[in-house]
Protein backbone atom coordinates (compact mmCIF):
# COMPACT_ATOMS: atom_id res chain seq x y z
CA UNK A 1 0.00 0.00 0.00
CA UNK A 2 1.37 3.46 -0.88
CA UNK A 3 2.27 5.67 2.08
CA UNK A 4 -0.85 7.60 3.06
CA UNK A 5 -0.97 10.50 5.54
CA UNK A 6 -4.49 9.76 6.69
CA UNK A 7 -4.66 12.37 9.51
CA UNK A 8 -3.79 15.11 7.00
CA UNK A 9 -6.38 13.81 4.51
CA UNK A 10 -9.05 13.85 7.22
CA UNK A 11 -7.98 17.32 8.40
CA UNK A 12 -8.26 18.67 4.86
CA UNK A 13 -11.74 17.17 4.40
CA UNK A 14 -12.85 18.69 7.70
CA UNK A 15 -11.42 22.08 6.66
CA UNK A 16 -13.19 22.01 3.31
CA UNK A 17 -16.49 21.06 4.95
CA UNK A 18 -16.01 23.45 7.90
CA UNK A 19 -16.78 20.74 10.44
CA UNK A 20 -15.23 18.97 13.40
CA UNK A 21 -16.97 15.61 12.95
CA UNK A 22 -18.53 13.59 10.15
CA UNK A 23 -20.05 10.17 9.60
CA UNK A 24 -17.43 7.66 8.56
CA UNK A 25 -19.24 6.89 5.31
CA UNK A 26 -19.46 10.59 4.40
CA UNK A 27 -15.78 11.01 5.23
CA UNK A 28 -14.84 8.18 2.89
CA UNK A 29 -17.20 9.57 0.23
CA UNK A 30 -15.24 12.85 0.36
CA UNK A 31 -11.92 11.08 -0.23
CA UNK A 32 -10.45 11.00 -3.71
CA UNK A 33 -10.98 7.91 -5.83
CA UNK A 34 -7.25 7.20 -5.76
CA UNK A 35 -7.11 7.41 -1.96
CA UNK A 36 -9.98 4.94 -1.66
CA UNK A 37 -8.22 2.60 -4.08
CA UNK A 38 -4.99 2.86 -2.10
CA UNK A 39 -6.90 2.11 1.12
CA UNK A 40 -8.72 -0.78 -0.60
CA UNK A 41 -12.09 0.70 0.29
CA UNK A 42 -14.78 -0.09 -2.24
CA UNK A 43 -18.43 0.78 -2.77
CA UNK A 44 -19.72 -2.22 -0.81
CA UNK A 45 -17.26 -1.90 2.08
CA UNK A 46 -19.23 -1.62 5.34
CA UNK A 47 -18.67 1.11 7.91
CA UNK A 48 -17.32 -1.46 10.38
CA UNK A 49 -14.80 -2.67 7.78
CA UNK A 50 -13.88 0.96 6.98
CA UNK A 51 -13.14 1.58 10.65
CA UNK A 52 -10.88 -1.50 10.81
CA UNK A 53 -8.94 -0.18 7.82
CA UNK A 54 -8.67 3.46 8.91
CA UNK A 55 -8.33 3.31 12.70
CA UNK A 56 -4.76 1.91 12.79
CA UNK A 57 -3.70 4.69 10.38
CA UNK A 58 -5.38 7.61 12.16
CA UNK A 59 -2.46 7.94 14.62
CA UNK A 60 -4.69 8.88 17.59
CA UNK A 61 -5.44 12.23 15.92
CA UNK A 62 -9.19 11.48 15.59
CA UNK A 63 -11.77 9.44 17.48
CA UNK A 64 -14.29 6.90 16.20
CA UNK A 65 -17.70 7.12 17.90
CA UNK A 66 -20.73 4.90 17.33
CA UNK A 67 -24.27 6.31 17.60
CA UNK A 68 -26.78 3.57 16.98
CA UNK A 69 -25.78 1.97 13.69
CA UNK A 70 -23.82 5.01 12.51
CA UNK A 71 -20.07 5.45 13.06
CA UNK A 72 -18.68 8.99 13.32
CA UNK A 73 -15.15 10.36 13.12
CA UNK A 74 -14.53 13.24 15.55
CA UNK A 75 -11.78 15.69 16.32
CA UNK A 76 -10.52 14.97 19.88
CA UNK A 77 -12.37 17.81 21.58
CA UNK A 78 -14.35 18.10 24.79
CA UNK A 79 -17.90 16.81 24.04
CA UNK A 80 -19.47 20.14 25.03
CA UNK A 81 -17.66 21.78 22.11
CA UNK A 82 -19.77 19.87 19.58
CA UNK A 83 -23.00 21.00 21.26
CA UNK A 84 -21.97 24.63 21.74
CA UNK A 85 -20.70 24.87 18.16
CA UNK A 86 -24.20 24.33 16.71
CA UNK A 87 -26.01 26.73 19.07
CA UNK A 88 -26.72 30.44 18.74
CA UNK A 89 -27.44 33.23 21.20
CA UNK A 90 -30.27 34.55 19.01
CA UNK A 91 -31.77 31.54 17.24
CA UNK A 92 -32.97 28.78 19.54
CA UNK A 93 -32.75 25.12 18.69
CA UNK A 94 -34.95 22.31 20.01
CA UNK A 95 -33.35 19.55 22.13
CA UNK A 96 -34.34 16.84 19.64
CA UNK A 97 -32.84 18.83 16.77
CA UNK A 98 -29.64 19.20 18.79
CA UNK A 99 -29.60 15.45 19.40
CA UNK A 100 -29.90 14.77 15.69
CA UNK A 101 -27.09 17.23 14.90
CA UNK A 102 -24.38 15.87 17.19
CA UNK A 103 -22.64 12.47 17.34
CA UNK A 104 -24.09 11.54 20.73
CA UNK A 105 -26.92 9.32 21.89
CA UNK A 106 -30.05 10.90 23.41
CA UNK A 107 -28.81 9.93 26.88
CA UNK A 108 -25.37 11.45 26.29
CA UNK A 109 -26.88 14.60 24.78
CA UNK A 110 -29.28 14.98 27.69
CA UNK A 111 -26.39 14.81 30.16
CA UNK A 112 -24.37 17.34 28.18
CA UNK A 113 -27.28 19.81 27.96
CA UNK A 114 -27.99 19.41 31.67
CA UNK A 115 -24.35 20.10 32.58
CA UNK A 116 -24.12 23.08 30.20
CA UNK A 117 -27.30 24.55 31.71
CA UNK A 118 -25.90 24.11 35.25
CA UNK A 119 -22.69 25.84 34.16
CA UNK A 120 -24.71 28.74 32.71
CA UNK A 121 -23.38 28.18 29.19
CA UNK A 122 -26.85 27.63 27.72
CA UNK A 123 -30.36 28.68 28.63
CA UNK A 124 -33.50 26.65 28.03
CA UNK A 125 -36.74 28.56 27.39
CA UNK A 126 -40.29 27.97 26.14
CA UNK A 127 -41.21 29.94 23.03
CA UNK A 128 -44.65 31.32 22.16
CA UNK A 129 -45.75 27.92 20.83
CA UNK A 130 -44.65 26.21 24.07
CA UNK A 131 -41.76 24.54 22.28
CA UNK A 132 -38.49 24.17 24.20
CA UNK A 133 -35.60 26.12 22.72
CA UNK A 134 -31.93 26.15 23.72
CA UNK A 135 -29.75 29.26 23.37
CA UNK A 136 -26.13 30.11 24.00
CA UNK A 137 -25.40 32.49 26.83
CA UNK A 138 -22.53 34.90 27.25
CA UNK A 139 -20.92 32.39 29.62
CA UNK A 140 -20.28 30.00 26.73
CA UNK A 141 -17.42 32.19 25.55
CA UNK A 142 -16.27 34.04 28.66
CA UNK A 143 -12.69 35.20 28.97
CA UNK A 144 -10.62 32.85 31.12
CA UNK A 145 -10.19 33.86 34.72
CA UNK A 146 -6.80 34.74 36.11
CA UNK A 147 -5.41 31.42 37.29
CA UNK A 148 -4.91 30.99 40.99
CA UNK A 149 -1.64 29.72 42.34
CA UNK A 150 -2.06 25.98 42.63
CA UNK A 151 -1.11 24.47 45.98
CA UNK A 152 1.94 22.23 46.00
CA UNK A 153 0.72 18.61 46.07
CA UNK A 154 1.56 16.85 49.29
CA UNK A 155 3.42 13.58 48.80
CA UNK A 156 1.38 10.46 49.45
CA UNK A 157 2.51 6.96 50.27
CA UNK A 158 3.80 5.17 47.16
CA UNK A 159 1.18 2.40 47.45
CA UNK A 160 -1.57 4.96 46.73
CA UNK A 161 -0.37 5.53 43.17
CA UNK A 162 -2.28 2.59 41.74
CA UNK A 163 -4.26 1.74 38.64
CA UNK A 164 -7.32 1.27 40.83
CA UNK A 165 -7.10 4.84 42.16
CA UNK A 166 -6.49 6.18 38.66
CA UNK A 167 -9.55 4.33 37.32
CA UNK A 168 -11.71 5.44 40.26
CA UNK A 169 -10.79 9.07 39.60
CA UNK A 170 -11.45 8.61 35.87
CA UNK A 171 -14.89 7.08 36.55
CA UNK A 172 -15.81 9.92 38.91
CA UNK A 173 -15.22 12.41 36.08
CA UNK A 174 -16.53 10.33 33.16
CA UNK A 175 -20.29 10.70 33.79
CA UNK A 176 -21.20 9.26 30.40
CA UNK A 177 -18.85 11.49 28.40
CA UNK A 178 -16.51 10.20 25.72
CA UNK A 179 -13.48 12.05 27.09
CA UNK A 180 -12.17 13.09 30.50
CA UNK A 181 -10.05 16.24 30.64
CA UNK A 182 -6.50 15.52 31.76
CA UNK A 183 -6.40 18.72 33.81
CA UNK A 184 -9.49 17.59 35.78
CA UNK A 185 -8.04 14.11 36.31
CA UNK A 186 -4.72 15.59 37.49
CA UNK A 187 -6.51 17.79 40.05
CA UNK A 188 -8.78 14.99 41.25
CA UNK A 189 -5.89 12.61 41.92
CA UNK A 190 -3.60 15.39 43.20
CA UNK A 191 -0.54 13.21 42.61
CA UNK A 192 2.90 14.79 42.26
CA UNK A 193 3.22 16.00 38.67
CA UNK A 194 6.02 13.65 37.68
CA UNK A 195 4.17 10.61 39.04
CA UNK A 196 0.91 11.53 37.28
CA UNK A 197 2.72 12.15 33.98
CA UNK A 198 4.60 8.85 34.31
CA UNK A 199 1.29 7.05 34.95
CA UNK A 200 -0.19 8.54 31.76
CA UNK A 201 2.81 7.35 29.74
CA UNK A 202 2.75 3.84 31.19
CA UNK A 203 -1.02 3.40 30.75
CA UNK A 204 -0.87 4.82 27.22
CA UNK A 205 1.98 2.51 26.23
CA UNK A 206 0.07 -0.44 27.69
CA UNK A 207 -2.97 0.42 25.56
CA UNK A 208 -5.18 0.97 28.62
CA UNK A 209 -5.83 4.65 27.87
CA UNK A 210 -5.67 6.84 24.77
CA UNK A 211 -4.51 10.45 24.91
CA UNK A 212 -5.87 13.15 22.60
CA UNK A 213 -4.55 16.55 21.59
CA UNK A 214 -6.21 19.40 23.51
CA UNK A 215 -7.89 22.50 22.09
CA UNK A 216 -6.25 25.41 23.93
CA UNK A 217 -8.97 27.82 22.74
CA UNK A 218 -11.44 26.07 25.09
CA UNK A 219 -9.12 26.10 28.12
CA UNK A 220 -8.18 28.56 30.80
CA UNK A 221 -4.46 29.18 31.40
CA UNK A 222 -4.75 26.94 34.47
CA UNK A 223 -6.26 24.15 32.36
CA UNK A 224 -3.43 24.48 29.82
CA UNK A 225 -0.85 24.26 32.59
CA UNK A 226 -2.41 21.04 33.89
CA UNK A 227 -2.50 19.27 30.52
CA UNK A 228 0.18 16.74 29.57
CA UNK A 229 3.01 17.41 27.11
CA UNK A 230 4.10 14.18 25.43
CA UNK A 231 7.52 13.24 24.08
CA UNK A 232 6.66 14.79 20.70
CA UNK A 233 5.83 18.11 22.41
CA UNK A 234 2.09 17.75 21.73
CA UNK A 235 -0.26 19.16 24.38
CA UNK A 236 -2.65 16.34 25.32
CA UNK A 237 -5.92 17.61 26.72
CA UNK A 238 -8.24 14.61 27.06
CA UNK A 239 -8.06 10.89 27.79
CA UNK A 240 -10.31 7.95 26.92
CA UNK A 241 -10.32 4.57 28.68
CA UNK A 242 -9.84 1.34 26.72
CA UNK A 243 -9.11 -1.02 29.58
CA UNK A 244 -7.20 -4.24 29.22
Amino acid sequence: MPEINLPEIVAEIFRKNDCSFMTLKHLVFCMSTQTKRDLKIFELTSAVEMQKILEPMIDNKYVFKRKGTVIYVLEPRDPEYFVLSILSATKGKGPKAIGRSVPFTKKECSRLLTELAKEGKIKVVLDDTLETRVYLTGNAAVAPETPKQAPTPQPKPQQEYTLERFKAAFDSLDKGRIFVRICDLRRTLNWPREIFDKALIQLRNAGIIQLHVGDASLMTPEDIRDCFIDENNFRMGTVTWHGR
